[in-house]
């Protein structure tokens, strides 16, 4: 909750008055956030020139100022110049704004535990005679011969490569994957963690960077060279906005299903080179957002291209 203070030169008036300035910034959170006393303060001050509009906007926090932004129109555009620090003043109050809406939550009410059932009464106890020795049954023929199950590789490695799509740019990505043999022949689960390097986009507002880190699970069945590997990817993407005073941060999860495909080259008995390629096919896409308006949205189709390295272990 803040404080807002809000005053215009004579030259503009014109320009939204201090009520039309509270329902702007209100309806873009959602609910009221101004009380008339608090600790965080913000002073929004509309002058007049020559030269244009100017809106200088300063944000406080129990007297020690932590923001600053002037924000300028060249056309005295009172619209334009509105929604620029009406933008300004909702993220500086919930920096949450930047990601978009939330997404409902599910609550899901669970049923009551049912009680254990009374135990049995004791039976009574029975004096029983000792029975006669039985003697002891001919010995068991020898077990038939049973081959050896074939040994179960395990493997343990790292990936780099580029990927489009999960951020604003052609980025790469770095991992670590884990894989290990089924008692079926040429069938494997594979198991990652993956960081894709963090990427930016930039419009009159503002900027805004992002970065993913997800986990993967993928089973893997092939020929021996060349292998196919569905799954599942589950992660979060995590932003900044700056050049908007302050500066802020937010998070949220995605979910995609990935389609991978590799050919595996073995450099002795211990080292195996894979050359990888794929697609994510997002479950829910993510929207980066700018005074109400998205700025870049991933694609739901997201393609990837990788060089792994797995060294044996077992």
């Amino acid at each position: 909750m803040a404080r807002l203070v809000y005053a215009r030169d004579p030259g503009a008036s014109r320009c939204p008055d201090e009520a039309e300035v509270r329902d702007a910034v209100s309806a873009r959170l959602g609910y009221v956030p101004f009380v008339d006393e608090g600790g965080l303060a913000i002073a929004v001050r509309i002058e007049s020139s020559r030269a244009g509009l100017r809106a200088v906007v300063d944000v406080a926090d129990h007297g020690v100022v932590v923001g600053h932004r002037v924000l300028t129109s060249a056309t005295r555009d009172c619209g334009e110049l509105a929604r620029a620090f009406s933008l300004a003043i909702s993220v500086a109050i919930d920096p949450m704004v930047l990601l978009g809406p939330a997404e409902p939550t599910v609550v899901v009410d669970r049923p009551a535990p049912i009680p254990p059932p009374e135990p049995a009464p004791p039976e009574p106890t029975a004096i029983v005679e000792p029975p006669a020795p039985i003697p002891p049954p001919p010995a068991p023929p020898p077990p038939p011969s049973v081959a050896p199950e074939p040994p179960r590789s395990l493997r343990l490695g790292g990936v780099v490569g580029v990927a489009y799509g999960a951020v604003p740019a052609v980025r790469p990505f770095f991992g670590v994957a884990f894989e290990r043999e089924l008692v079926i022949p040429s069938v494997a689960v594979r198991t990652e963690v993956r960081w894709d390097a963090p990427a930016s986009t930039t419009d009159s507002y503002g900027t805004v960077s992002a970065t993913r880190v997800d986990a993967r699970a993928l089973g893997c069945f092939g020929v021996p060279h060349i292998v196919g590997c569905p799954g599942l990817a589950i992660g979060g993407v995590f932003a900044r906005g700056s050049e908007i005073a302050p500066a802020r941060r937010g998070s949220t999860w995605t979910a995609a299903i990935v389609l991978d495909a590799a050919s595996r080259f073995d450099l002795g008995h211990y080292l195996t080179l894979e050359v990888r390629a794929g697609i994510d096919l997002a479950l829910r896409p993510v929207s980066l957002e700018l005074a109400s308006q998205s700025v870049y949205t991933n694609p739901r189709i997201s393609p990837h291209l990788g060089l792994a390295a797995m060294w044996r272990i077992l």
